[in-house]
């Protein structure tokens, strides 16, 4: 159990791991393409040991020192690949990936609303998914082979990764419309393998109408004017160089539980460094702009998943504010975080779009809505979201449920605003970050 006490103040330097999902997304991409891969730095935890084991049929991981060479087997003499659930990060991209590139995969507690989700998208753009079903456990494969099958309608922002997933594993083009930013880890990481995603934007065509310029200064909105649409337009069919070099960022994750622990304790002055910096790992600094914090972002070097560099925060009072979950890949991983921070806010929060989740079980809602309970906040419930009013007093608590990792550490980080001491089951914790406590103890000054 991870023991906490209230922290007087945060201040001083972190440097944030790598992240492991996007060590793991940078293996899978590797597999499908079949492209030796050096990466930089990964760290070491019992999650990177299991991504290695998972993945150990279809490729070989030779270590040096932190760097880790990927190498995929040619003939691999197993095409079956056991994933975790529900822990999978940017499951419909993986999932969809794999799939097409002909791999059948295992999975232990998957509900039947989220194989029927997927089968409903595969089914949309070309091919089904058949299972085999063995107690708790099932396995999913692609039924068929067809011609891939693009929809004439923009794309659900949901649902590009699993388009853009299958075309990957597929090796093929595809051109794609959709009416959200495509804010996605891939679109960076494509290049580095050498294959294009290009996005281009309807709108520079429509600015260029000196009428439309002119309706526009004037405030006015015609009837028939939509929002832009977003095009799509990728190449995996080409063969990548081999060897490719990835360098990873930092866990954004962590980055977020950090964020929430200076949000709520803002004596003391506190640097993060190696934060991804890039749009699809933005979605709690998006929420600190909106309760009215100013954050200090600079960018020091890019990655292979586009910017990395540092984030200060500079004292605010935490406002709450809503919320639209969309793309939801681009918010889940932070979604605890978030809410956490909502329970120390003025005003209520709302959550929304968040419909997608009610298909896993446990329900990861539910157990956020857990965690505002025992942090003392009160909530709402609604369709595709919640509400969220923040607590009149901040008592330490004992978490003994098991929860993510993400969870748990945003929990971790509002017991550092609590008074009293706090117990939070850890197991997920130092599967993910076995130095948690100790990088906690090294920024925190806890009242005594």
């Amino acid at each position: 159990m991870l023991e906490l006490k209230q922290a007087r103040e945060i201040k001083g330097s972190v440097c944030l791991p790598p992240c492991p999902d996007l060590y793991f997304l940078s293996a899978c991409i590797a597999i499908v393409t079949g492209t030796e891969t050096h990466i930089t730095a990964v760290g070491d935890s019992p999650l990177v040991a299991s991504i290695e084991n998972r993945l150990a049929g279809q490729a070989d991981f030779v270590h040096e020192e932190d760097k880790r060479i990927i190498c995929p087997k040619k003939e691999s003499d197993s095409t079956t690949i056991a994933l975790p659930y529900p822990e999978l990060p940017y499951a419909d991209l993986v999932v969809f990936m794999l799939m097409g590139a002909g791999k059948t995969l295992v999975f232990e507690g998957l509900p039947q609303s989220r194989i029927d989700r997927w089968r409903r998208s595969a089914e949309t753009i070309g091919g089904g998914i058949e299972t085999n079903v063995s107690g708790n456990r099932v396995a999913l494969y692609q039924a068929s082979n067809k011609d891939f099958s693009v929809p004439k309608v923009p794309v659900p922002p949901n649902a590009l990764h699993s388009y853009l997933g299958l075309a990957l594993g597929r090796r093929m083009s595809v051109t794609l419309k959709t009416e959200y930013p495509f804010t996605s880890p891939l679109r960076h990481v494509l290049a580095v393998f050498g294959l294009e995603a290009a996005v281009r934007s309807n709108t520079t065509a429509k600015d260029a109408d000196p009428l439309t310029k002119r309706l526009r200064f004037m405030g006015v909105k015609r009837k028939e004017q939509t929002g832009p649409v977003y095009i799509i337009s990728a190449d995996f069919s080409v063969k990548p160089e081999s060897p490719v070099q990835i360098e990873l960022p930092g866990d954004q994750i962590l980055a977020s539980t950090l964020l929430v622990a200076k949000s709520v304790v803002q004596r003391g002055a506190l640097t993060i460094e190696n934060v991804p910096l890039e749009s699809w790992a933005s979605g709690m600094v998006n929420l600190l702009r909106k309760m009215g914090c100013k954050p200090g972002m600079q960018e020091t070097r890019r990655g292979s998943y586009g910017a990395i560099g540092m984030v200060q925060l500079q004292a605010f009072t935490v406002q709450g504010r809503k919320t639209e979950c969309v793309p939801l890949f681009q918010h889940s991983g932070h979604l605890p975080a978030m809410v956490v921070l909502s329970c120390f806010a003025k005003g209520q929060s709302v959550f929304r779009r968040l419909e997608l989740l009610r298909d896993d079980r446990p329900d990861p809602i539910e157990q956020m809505l857990y965690c505002v309970r025992m942090l003392g906040g009160r909530h709402g419930e609604m369709p595709d979201g919640m509400v969220i009013d923040a607590a009149h007093a901040y008592d330490g608590f004992d978490l003994e449920e098991e929860l993510p990792a993400s969870m748990a550490a945003a929990c971790a980080a509002g017991a550092l605003r609590c008074t009293g001491k706090s117990t939070i089951a850890d197991r997920s914790l130092c599967y993910r970050w076995p130095s948690f406590k100790k990088l906690l103890d090294s920024i925190c000054t806890y009242r005594s």
